[in-house]
């Protein structure tokens, strides 16, 4: 594949250092040519230095053809901007965009863009090192957004079983979480469920 990342820092250069080793053809661009130090010496990708917003700019960094593009400089709003230029002037399928303000993650994805927030994965992994899975999480899977999120068993459920739930459309029971916090992946829906457990359901939204 060939794969566009916009932004060198420790996040860009890891992600083009990891795609390059698995044999992708790979091209960094960067506005500041000092950030390309943070690359591995054995680097096989081309870098260019250039402000990541100007068509002349990608054009000239060879976008053309492109098969995905990482937009994960540290600045939200040239990743957005690069995103949408991906989408909508270059076509590009498969386009990811780091969203470091959480709040600015829902506005994002109202352009119909996959994005990655730093922020929300760590407060998820710290929450969910308790044992407290709660709320809901997004991720992307090929060209659709997949999310999961949780719900304590309901009161009129205690004692009957799984398939007992009524699901929506495109949604699966995935796990359950008893009050112990162990964590049983669901392989079929044939059991009782209990007072205290935690139902982990998955869905495709889009």
């Amino acid at each position: 594949m060939n794969i566009f990342v916009v932004g060198c820092g420790k996040i860009g250069s890891e992600v083009a250092a990891r795609f390059s080793e698995y044999g992708h053809d790979i091209v960094v661009i960067d506005k500041d040519e000092k950030n390309f130090d943070n690359l591995p010496d054995d680097f096989g990708g081309i870098t260019y230095c250039g402000v990541p917003i100007d068509e002349d700019t990608l054009d000239r960094a060879g976008i053309h053809g492109c098969d995905a593009l990482f937009a994960v400089s540290a600045d939200d709003n040239v990743n957005l901007m690069v995103a949408q230029l991906a989408k909508t002037v270059y076509n590009i399928e498969k386009v990811v965009a780091r969203v470091s303000d959480s709040e600015k993650e829902a506005f994002f994805s109202t352009f119909g863009l996959t994005t990655v927030c730093p922020t929300n994965l760590t407060v998820d992994s710290l929450v969910s090192s308790l044992g407290d899975f709660t709320g809901e999480n997004c991720f992307a899977i090929k060209n659709h957004t997949v999310k999961m999120f949780s719900a304590p068993v309901p009161k009129n459920l205690y004692g009957e079983r799984a398939l007992d739930i009524t699901l929506e459309e495109n949604e699966i029971l995935y796990a359950v979480i008893s009050a112990e916090g162990d964590v049983r992946l669901v392989n079929n829906y044939n059991f009782i469920l209990n007072e205290g457990e935690t139902l982990v359901f998955s869905k495709i939204v889009d």
